[in-house]
């Protein structure tokens, strides 16, 4: 029995139904459009595991309310892509300026060079 509802059930949604349990308008909006997406074929989310990190961050990256931050976490932590590093992650980079006793809080290009050996 599944956890979460189907995107079917979530694209049959009003935004203000999501509003009253407490989602922002524009949380509300980015859930039930991505949901119809996938309603109307526009998203396969099956397809997605086939494809490499480079082709779901190119396809997801054209889908309002979805970043590359939401993509990487979601290619690393839902679909076990263990060569992913949120590199834009602000928590990651603040561990990684305590860790490597680093003057500053490392930039986005700083951990993406830090982690090649990844």
């Amino acid at each position: 029995m599944p956890i979460f509802p189907s995107p079917e059930s979530i694209a049959k949604l009003s935004y203000n139904q999501l509003r009253r349990i407490s989602f922002n308008q524009r949380k509300a909006e980015y859930v039930i459009d991505f949901a119809q997406n996938i309603v109307e074929g526009k998203i396969n989310l099956d397809h997605l595991w086939k494809l490499t990190d480079k082709e779901i961050i190119q396809i997801l990256s054209n889908v309002r309310g979805i970043g590359k931050w939401k993509i990487e976490c979601t290619l690393l932590f839902g679909m076990g892509r263990l060569n992913i590093l949120p590199a834009g992650d602000i928590a990651l980079r603040k561990v990684l300026k305590t860790v490597w006793g680093l003057k500053q809080t490392p930039s986005e290009k700083d951990v993406e060079k830090l982690g090649l050996n990844w």
